[in-house]
């Protein structure tokens, strides 16, 4: 039961890693060195996470590999999950307050793996690669036409960018099918704000309700900061 983690990293930074874009700008190897890495999904793959979270029956298959503690939904034809690393939790409805029972409300994985964050006291808790956001690419590595929001495939994000589905929120682009993703975002952000700090990490999220923080700490070496600077240092050499 997801119960039995509460307050087991109470005080630790957890880091809840989506498979947003802006998840590459960010060195998570250092994060793991620093705080606890809450993973959603596929996120495993590329980043050394210590939990995977995922509620979708249908990545079943794909996230039972991975080697550590795993949390998931208790859900008729679930794949079986060995006990001894596996924690289930049950929904609850949206109205309730999200709080330390073993319960969450039901939605997508990146809020999912939120109020675990909360669940295990982990304090601050930072969103890395939740961004909701499409990114416009000018190179030759692009999908969707010009448009990219996941480091992995992402069919549904596909699909509705293909039917011309994209709008701009605060500058940034997004379409409703992630934009809805970042309202729950949001709806957790609201009810657990006075319990516990809760940011996005650097400026890439379409939420304007979620503050964010910029820690250069972090940044990887594609990080536009990071890339910038050095040609800037480049230019001032030659």
């Amino acid at each position: 039961m997801l119960a039995e983690l509460k307050d087991v990293h109470a005080g630790n930074i957890g880091f809840v890693v989506g498979n947003g874009w802006s998840s590459t700008y960010y060195d998570v190897d250092r994060m793991a060195e620093e705080g606890i890495l809450i993973g959603c999904n596929q996120a495993f793959r590329k980043f050394p996470v210590d939990y995977l979270v995922w509620q979708d029956t249908s990545v079943d298959g794909e996230c039972v590999c991975f080697a550590g503690p795993k949390i998931t939904s208790r859900r008729k034809g679930r794949v079986e999950l060995s006990p001894a690393s596996s924690y289930l939790f049950g929904f609850k409805k949206k109205d309730g307050v999200a709080n330390k029972d073993g319960n969450v409300l039901l939605m997508h994985s990146g809020g999912i793996a939120l109020q675990v964050a909360y669940t295990m006291g982990c304090n601050p808790i930072v969103l890395v690669g939740c961004d909701c956001r499409i990114f416009q690419v000018n190179g030759q590595d692009v999908r969707y036409k010009g448009f990219r929001s996941n480091i992995f495939a992402d069919k549904q994000v596909a699909k509705y960018t293909r039917k011309g589905d994209t709008l701009s929120v605060g500058g940034k682009h997004t379409n409703n099918h992630l934009k809805s993703f970042m309202r729950k975002f949001e709806m957790v952000y609201e009810q657990l704000k006075d319990h516990v700090d809760i940011y996005m990490l650097g400026p890439w999220s379409i939420s304007t309700t979620i503050p964010w923080v910029e820690w250069k700490g972090y940044w990887s070496e594609v990080h536009p900061g990071r890339v910038k600077a050095c040609q800037k240092e480049t230019a001032t050499t030659t």
